[in-house]
């Protein structure tokens, strides 16, 4: 990953060296005269979104209760088995509102 956060940088570089970039562009502000690895390693995060850790039929039932602990229902993203297409909020506030229409 950090190869071609760097490769990107350099690309981004030689482009803005050539004409017509060149006379548009003041100066470069990040990472400018920073080291580029160093640039990467302190800058990038990872937005990673965690599901799976109570997977469905794992870990709770098709109604979100978590298997031999009474009472206890998971409504949130860690019953996905894998990260779906959609967005993960919304897929979390649509399985909470299922959960939730369950409940009297």
């Amino acid at each position: 990953m950090r190869g071609t956060l760097l490769d990107g940088i350099d690309v981004a570089r030689r482009l803005a060296a050539k004409a017509p970039l060149r006379e548009l562009l003041a100066e470069e502000i990040h990472p400018g005269q920073t080291d580029p690895e160093r640039y990467v390693r302190e800058t990038v995060r990872n937005y990673f979104h965690p599901v799976g850790t109570c997977a469905l039929g794992e870990v709770v039932d098709t109604d979100c209760r978590v298997f031999g602990i009474e009472g206890l229902v998971v409504a949130d993203a860690s019953i996905m088995p894998t990260i779906p297409r959609a967005n993960t909020n919304l897929t979390t506030a649509a399985i909470a509102e299922r959960v939730a229409s369950g409940f009297d």
